[in-house]
């Protein structure tokens, strides 16, 4: 099952991983171990310093965090980001 809830500090982890395997898919000299380091200690200020109307989520699969959702709203567009 497939599933969404709303991520917090403690899934800073999970969300470095999704980040540092995403980023070297499109630039295979990147290492992967170094540049989730890099985000998880970068990541934390994010929280709480997004738009207002941003919302972000972890995927779960069968209760596993699998890739994040995010969504982004603005008045005149609004910006949804899949990373499995």
């Amino acid at each position: 099952m497939i599933s969404l809830r709303t991520a917090t500090r403690d899934d800073i982890p999970v969300l470095a991983d999704v980040l540092a395997k995403v980023e070297a898919q499109v630039d295979a000299s990147i290492d992967v171990e170094e540049r989730r380091k890099a985000i998880a200690e970068g990541i934390n200020g994010y929280f709480g310093a997004d738009e207002p109307e941003s919302i972000l989520s972890i995927i779960e699969f069968d209760g596993a965090p699998a890739g994040r959702f995010r969504v982004v709203r603005f008045p005149d567009r609004i910006f949804l980001v899949l990373q499995p």
